[in-house]
């Protein structure tokens, strides 16, 4: 696993030119792959995990045939976690690490969800560029510029 955590930091580090350790560079990565799902805020690799919400994230961002996300977010923590174990493992190749019970705790082990997320990432090592959540939070803002000849000013219009 050393050496796994070793692969992970130089990809992330080499990108961004910056040196962190391979827990915080598998971390990032984890973040910037869920980043604006609804319900999912990944601080840690303990209690951020717990209602499996970043295990379908994680897989829904690559392979959004495999998890109907919206679904998750109706769902208990404990049958997010079973989905996204029994769809990594039977889809994905991922060894089932842990049971849903291991995770939906107070104090998740952390060491066990490194692994297992450090599976996921060699399934995943580069997210899929497209976000399908990366509009919901955003307004649009469509700006028509106007430059009247005649006169010394213009007419911004923004449409929200």
């Amino acid at each position: 696993m050393l050496s796994h955590f070793h692969q992970i930091s130089d990809i992330i580090t080499h990108q961004t030119d910056e040196r962190i350790t391979a827990k915080e560079a598998l971390l990032r990565w984890a973040q910037r792959t869920t980043d604006r799902y609804p319900g999912v805020g990944i601080g840690d690799f303990t209690k951020s995990w717990r209602d499996g919400l970043a295990f379908n994230a994680i897989i829904h961002r690559n392979r959004p045939d495999l998890v109907d996300y919206r679904s998750c977010l109706k769902r208990t923590a404990r049958d997010n976690l079973d989905s996204a174990f029994t769809i990594a493992e039977r889809e994905l190749n991922v060894t089932k690490l842990l049971d849903p019970e291991d995770v939906d705790t107070p104090e998740p082990d952390e060491k066990s969800l490194i692994t297992y997320i450090s599976s996921l990432y060699d399934v995943f090592p580069r997210p899929n560029p497209h976000n399908p959540f990366a509009a919901d939070d955003v307004s649009y803002i469509n700006i028509n510029i106007c430059l009247v000849p005649s006169s010394h000013y213009c007419v911004v219009s923004v449409v929200m």
